[in-house]
């Protein structure tokens, strides 16, 4: 999770990346490394090339990509916006292509990403009917009241409590990951080095990067 954060802050605020990517570089993990260290340094670091039955134990869970494209069909708002889908298979990420360049009114839905991004209101009876990407929308409703103590809370319900008190600075100039794009067809985007280093190890994107 702290290196997927890295992933989602990488071009936005690339301080708090590295330190993401540094936490998970310390206990060892390939695809941390990945992002901060070139081929040949990869090579010396784990003694050799790490191939695709290596590389695979290092992608989302299937029940995640499940989730990731289920909110992604159900997010009216977000599929009317141009979005890039990573071109690895076995990956369900994908991100904004582009960024409203007029200002527009929160709720406009003729394009842009304004408004997308919005701050979570527990007593906003329409948070349910307003299908905002956002983290909070892919958390389960809470069932009931709990007392307001740290030590009470359960740890979905201290997640809510985290994400009410998170700052908001609106979506307008907002500046999001870009996908990685292969340099010989320049078609392919990928979400990682981790993605795009086993579509070409696992030979798929080897044999129909030619055709591209």
């Amino acid at each position: 999770s702290t290196y997927a954060l890295a992933l989602i802050l990488r071009d936005s605020r690339h301080i708090e990346s590295e330190y993401c990517l540094r936490l998970a570089a310390e206990k060892n993990y390939p695809p941390a490394w990945q992002e901060k260290l070139s081929a040949t340094e990869m090579r010396e670091k784990f003694g050799g090339d790490l191939d695709a039955s290596k590389l695979i134990r290092y992608l989302d869970s299937p029940c995640l990509i499940r989730l990731l494209g289920r909110h992604y069909l159900e997010c009216q708002r977000v599929r009317k916006n141009q979005t890039s889908h990573c071109w690895n298979v076995l990956c369900g990420r994908w991100a904004y292509r582009a960024i409203a360049s007029t200002p527009q009114r929160p709720h406009d839905r003729r394009g842009g990403m304004h408004g997308l991004l919005e701050p979570f209101n527990a007593n906003d009876a329409t948070i349910c009917r307003q299908k905002a990407f956002s983290i909070e929308s892919l958390l389960p409703p809470a069932r009931s009241a709990r007392v307001d103590h740290s030590n009470l809370l359960s740890p979905l319900e201290k997640i809510r409590q985290c994400l009410k008190k998170k700052p908001h600075t609106g979506s307008l100039g907002l500046k999001v990951s870009r996908m990685k794009m292969c340099s010989s067809c320049r078609r392919a985007k990928y979400c990682s080095k981790l993605c795009q280093t086993y579509d070409w190890r696992s030979g798929r994107h080897k044999m129909e990067c030619q055709f591209l």
